[in-house]
C-alpha cells in the first residue's frame, strides 16, 4: 500500500497553500487507479504523528511504499508532485 502524507500547521502559510494542493491531488481520479492514500496530518492537534515520522518543518511531505517511508524533496505545486506521484 503506498501512501502520501502531509503534516502541515494551521498558522504556516506554506502549509495553506500545501493544503490546497494536497486536496487537489487526493481527488485526482487518475491518482486514485494507482491505490494511493492520501494522509494529512495538523502537527498542532495530532502531535505524537508528527513526533513519530520526525516532522522538522511545515509543510513536510512523506510518501511511504512497501513498509519504507521517505521525505518527499520537491516543489510543492501540483504538476511536480503529480508528476512524482504517477512515476512512483
Amino acid at each position: 500500500n503506498n501512501s502520501f502524507t502531509l503534516f502541515y500547521a494551521d498558522w504556516c502559510s506554506h502549509s495553506t497553500n500545501a493544503n490546497k494542493v494536497f486536496e487537489r491531488l487526493s481527488n485526482d481520479q487518475k491518482l486514485h487507479k494507482l491505490n494511493i492514500t492520501f494522509n494529512r496530518f495538523n502537527c498542532m492537534q495530532d502531535v505524537q504523528q508528527c513526533l513519530q515520522y520526525g516532522v522538522e518543518n511545515y509543510p513536510w511531505l512523506t510518501y511511504t511504499s512497501n513498509g519504507e517511508t521517505f521525505v518527499y524533496i520537491g516543489w510543492r505545486d501540483y504538476q511536480s508532485m503529480y508528476n512524482f506521484l504517477i512515476r512512483q
